[in-house]
């Protein structure tokens, strides 16, 4: 998996609380998006 870094660039001010930071971030932004209603959209598929 590649680093932060990476995408971000090393000038980045990626510490290891700002990468905690971020983590917990996506995770809740991950969990909302999972739990969203898909109830009411049609999707075609193959």
């Amino acid at each position: 998996m590649p680093a932060l870094g990476q995408f971000l660039g090393t000038g980045a001010g990626l510490s290891a609380p700002v990468i905690t930071k971020l983590t917990e971030q996506w995770k809740g932004e991950q969990r909302v998006f999972a739990a969203r209603d898909l109830s009411n959209v049609d999707y075609a598929y193959l």
